[in-house]
């Protein structure tokens, strides 16, 4: 009897030893789970019409999450090396204004940035005398490993006739290839990355008119209908992108017209939305919990991103980031939390695999500090 109650005391024992284990491994940060990395980008605009940028990198490890710090630039892993996307700006001395444009290169590391500094000249000569840029913003709605979208905001201004003031104001999107970046002249084609069944969306687009509210829209400012000496639809298959809608990254057409206002040229644009047939090309856009959980753990969340295998989520908030670490099993207090600039956005989220890891975090590292 007493051998038979000893091999059932040892049974007992083993069975929770076991349990223990397993216990452990649902606690979730310290054995078997997700392998990845994180790279969050994030644009803040400033009153001046200038962007500054920033990224967050995050490595997951069997479960266990850790912040690895922040870079006060976008880095992005390619095939070609690690890319850093680096703002520019161009003054000219020798015009009789102070020109300043704002652009952005793509610098493929260690190369040094200063040879990627551009030079702008005259526009056009007219008759009435030579249009200058005078100003340009650049900014980028989103990026990834291979494409970048970039919004282009620019002033030119006529020495002449009309000294000192706008001759045209330009706006408009474009996707380029990150492997050609700096080069002005190649844009992708929405046809090129989703194929020719998007030229009907194109086609039906321009075919439509401009509305009022979205001239509103598209300048920032209230419409006078009677200082619009003409307007015309340019919708074309050049300008389109990707950026953040209803917490995923949609696809859009820029709905893009012409317009004389106040005797000043004018080029612009708002997004119009569109289905794609396939849209591999973003990352991840599933979260791992559906939005109305989130929203009811917390009511000021925004906006949120998961990892591919959903151990990851990172919830936006007005002025805070929370990322949780397993989700699924508990929300009670995020992993990190990490203060948003007012006017920063989500442009990035990119996802580095397993197999990736170890090569893109000892790349990624020394760029990034706590």
């Amino acid at each position: 009897m007493k051998k038979i109650t000893y091999i059932l005391t040892i049974i007992l024992c083993c069975a929770v030893m076991f349990n223990f284990a397993g216990c452990q491994n649902q606690s979730g940060d310290v054995l078997e789970g997700e392998t990845t990395g994180m790279l969050i980008g994030l644009r803040t605009d400033h009153e001046d019409d200038t962007s500054t940028y920033r990224e967050l990198w995050f490595v997951m490890e069997n479960g266990s999450l850790k912040y690895k710090g922040e870079s006060d630039s976008l880095l992005v892993p390619t095939e070609e090396g690690l890319i850093k996307i680096v703002p520019m700006q161009y003054k000219d001395p020798t015009l009789w204004y102070n020109a300043e444009i704002n652009y952005l290169a793509a610098v493929v590391l260690p190369e040094d940035e200063s040879v990627y500094q551009k030079e702008f000249k005259s526009y056009e000569e007219l008759q009435l005398g030579s249009i200058y840029e005078d100003k340009r913003s650049t900014k980028i709605l989103y990026l990834n490993r291979e494409l970048a979208v970039l919004k282009i905001s620019s002033n030119y201004a006529l020495k002449g006739a009309r000294a000192g003031g706008s001759y045209s104001v330009e706006k408009d999107v474009y996707v380029k290839k990150l492997k050609e970046f700096n080069d002005d002249e190649n844009k992708v084609s929405i046809s090129e990355i989703f194929g020719t069944a998007m030229n009907e969306e194109v086609d039906k687009i321009k075919e439509m008119t401009i509305s009022a509210d979205e001239i509103i829209e598209g300048n920032k400012k209230v419409f006078y209908s009677d200082f619009i000496d003409s307007i015309e639809n340019i919708t074309d298959d050049l300008s389109w992108g990707i950026m953040r809608n209803n917490r995923i990254w949609n696809t859009f057409i820029a709905k893009k017209w012409e317009e004389l206002n106040f005797n000043i040229y004018c080029t612009n644009y708002v997004p119009y939305f569109v289905q794609v047939p396939d849209n591999s090309i973003v990352t991840n856009n599933e979260l791992s919990l559906e939005w109305d959980i989130i929203k009811s753990k917390i009511p000021e969340a925004e906006d949120a991103i998961s990892s591919p295998e959903k151990g990851i989520l990172a919830v936006f908030c007005p002025d805070s980031l929370y990322v949780y670490s397993n989700p699924s099993k508990s929300m009670n207090k995020p992993k990190f939390k990490i203060k948003l600039n007012e006017n920063e956005t989500l442009i990035m989220s990119e996802w580095i695999s397993e197999e990736e890891l170890e090569k893109w975090d000892e790349q990624l590292s020394p760029y990034f500090k706590k």
